[in-house]
C-alpha cells in the first residue's frame, strides 16, 4: 500500500500493521520504535510542504521524504 497522508495517520496505519502482525514482540517494539523515532522527520517534512509517503509490509514501513 502506497499512500500520501498526514503524519498523524502515517503513524497510525504503521500502528496498524504491527498489531496485526503475528512476529515476535521483540520485533513489534522495535518497528515501533521506528515508527516512533521518524516522527520529527515526518512533522518537518509537511511543515517544508513535502510529500511523504509509506510503504507499510508485514514486518516492516518503508517511509519515502521526497
Amino acid at each position: 500500500m502506497l499512500k500520501t497522508c498526514s503524519f498523524d495517520t502515517l503513524l497510525d496505519e504503521a500502528d496498524r500493521a504491527i498489531q496485526r502482525e503475528p512476529i515476535i514482540h521483540a520485533e513489534n517494539e522495535a518497528l515501533r520504535s521506528v515508527v516512533e523515532s521518524t516522527r520529527a522527520n515526518i512533522a518537518a517534512a509537511f511543515a517544508q510542504h513535502k510529500r511523504v509517503s509509506a510503504r507499510l509490509r508485514p514486518a516492516y514501513v518503508t517511509i519515502h521524504i521526497d
